[in-house]
């Protein structure tokens, strides 16, 4: 089972101007939805605040059905806790509690198995660090007894988007790398708000089509041996007239397996808050 990665710490900037002592926000571009070749991929909900409240994601096969949804609460401007919810029916499956550094930095979250026999006892912890800029370099996973799971480490370009990610595991106290993840230099551009939000739940692969013009994707074996590797290029960019990305095409190049390219069109809708 793919287990979804997320680190959420919300810190959107809002542009203010005062008017008969009432602040009026400045209202910008935020990503609603983002499609498939046609097919609905993923639908985004916000606060009257612009803080992202809810993520849809969708089967983009026959009926392009909802599968399960990510629901987010806030204590002010900071993420408390995440819930997932499978369909039909709203089945809620784990939860995830966040806590915070002074710096107001996400320091630990605890991932709650709500199906399983204790789900009010946390089964994991993951704990963040980051480097002297204040960029997230690493994130270790430990269960309820303290034993180790896995580790990422986050390498990042001079101007703080991500260069690279490894993920290990660990065989009689040595760590070995088991998936990387390489990203080009980023492309000039802006990037849609919401979108900072959205990848600390979804992960760097969905963002990374905004902003970069490829990204590579290795797995391996315990001894090294790269077992899938996969080549993603972006192409075909058009912007609406706000800067926002309107629509593109993502090509998979499946190395290894070898097997055909994949072509996906991709499109965006946007809300205007």
């Amino acid at each position: 089972m793919k287990k979804i990665c997320s680190l959420l710490v919300v810190a959107m900037l809002l542009t203010v101007s005062c008017k008969k002592d009432h602040a009026v926000k400045t209202k910008v571009p935020l990503l609603s939805r983002a499609y498939n070749n046609g097919a609905t991929v993923y639908q985004f909900y916000y606060t009257p605040q612009n803080l992202l409240s809810k993520i849809e994601l969708y089967d983009e096969g026959p009926g392009n059905a909802l599968m399960y949804h990510f629901d987010i609460t806030y204590n002010g401007s900071q993420v408390s806790q995440i819930v997932y919810k499978s369909m039909p029916g709203e089945v809620p499956v784990f939860r995830l509690v966040y806590s915070y550094d002074q710096s107001g930095r996400v320091l630990t979250s605890e991932y709650y198995d709500l199906a399983g026999p204790t789900p009010n006892v946390p089964t994991s912890t993951d704990t963040y660090t980051y480097n002297t800029d204040g960029i997230l370099s690493s994130v270790t996973s430990k269960d309820k007894t303290n034993v180790f799971l896995r580790k990422t480490n986050f390498l990042h370009y001079p101007d703080g988007k991500l260069k690279e990610s490894q993920q290990f595991l660990e065989q009689s106290n040595q760590l070995y790398m088991v998936a990387k993840s390489t990203y080009s230099i980023p492309a000039v551009g802006d990037r849609p708000g919401g979108l900072e939000e959205i990848e600390k739940i979804l992960g760097p692969e969905f963002p990374a089509s905004f902003f970069y013009e490829s990204y590579n994707s290795l797995r391996y074996t315990q001894a090294g041996v790269i077992t899938t590797n996969y080549n993603y290029l972006l192409s075909g960019r058009e912007y609406n007239s706000d800067g926002t990305i309107q629509k593109q095409v993502m090509t998979i190049k499946n190395i290894k397996p070898v097997n055909p390219d994949v072509v996906i069109y991709k499109d965006y809708e946007y809300i205007l808050q």
